[in-house]
């Protein structure tokens, strides 16, 4: 495949999925490759499966690299939360050990290989963080420990001239009415996947690196890390 491509890494994700769709009627000439672990979608010709993305580079290996590619990261596992009234749950080893598996050494194997397909003709990853990262509470705390540190690791990478053809955006997003918040209490701020996927174009377009969605998030997260007390009430009162 010679045409620039949006490469879609976690493609069950359903924001990441209006993100690929938004992108593709914005430009007719991009070509969609959607990479997904669901086991539902191993015989969907619409996808590409791979049983874990420690294998990710055997993709990137097959992928006829074209400057300006986009790499869209939207994968991410939940776990157990505080969202049946039991703060606890997230803080249970064995959930931190799952969540870490796969939202810090999946997505960090991911992102290496990444950075070595976009470096040499260069293009652009986007990366689905979360609101939830800041400030991280007991409710979700390795989901949002997880988001942080990526956070960090891109803010580590930008700063790497070895990577100045890549251009990274990292999207910090409240709640979103999807299958991954489902049960849970809708919170303050909360936004649409549809209202995601046209923030992140625009932020896109003009090489914005980090971006809260909705853009009063980003207030509100700095007043939240000062009032400690503030963030446990939110914590209890949305859980």
């Amino acid at each position: 495949m010679s045409e620039k491509k949006i490469i879609h890494i976690g493609a069950s994700s359903a924001i990441g999925t209006e993100v690929v769709n938004y992108f593709v009627s914005k430009n007719s000439d991009l070509n969609s490759i959607n990479i997904t672990r669901n086991e539902n979608l191993k015989k969907d010709k619409n996808f590409i499966y791979i049983d874990s993305y420690f294998n990710i580079e055997q993709l990137f290996e097959n992928t006829f690299a074209n400057r300006g590619d986009i790499v869209l990261l939207s994968f991410a596992h939940l776990g157990l939360t505080g969202y049946d009234r039991d703060l606890s749950k997230s803080l249970e080893i064995e959930n931190q050990q799952t969540v870490f598996e796969v939202n810090l050494n999946q997505m960090l194997h991911t992102l290496k290989h990444t950075v070595n397909y976009l470096k040499d003709l260069g293009g652009t990853i986007i990366y689905l963080s979360s609101a939830a990262a800041y400030p991280v509470r007991v409710s979700n705390y390795p989901y949002g420990i997880s988001k942080k540190i990526i956070d960090q690791t891109i803010k580590n990478l930008m700063n790497n001239e070895e990577n100045n053809n890549i251009n990274f955006l990292s999207v910090k997003i409240g709640y979103v009415d999807t299958p991954l918040n489902l049960g849970r209490p809708k919170t303050p701020f909360s936004t649409t996947k549809e209202e995601v996927a046209k923030k992140i174009f625009t932020a896109y377009e003009e090489e914005i690196s980090s971006i809260f969605i909705p853009k009063s998030l980003s207030l509100v997260t700095k007043i939240l890390e000062v009032l400690k007390p503030l963030t446990h009430y939110l914590d209890k009162k949305y859980t």
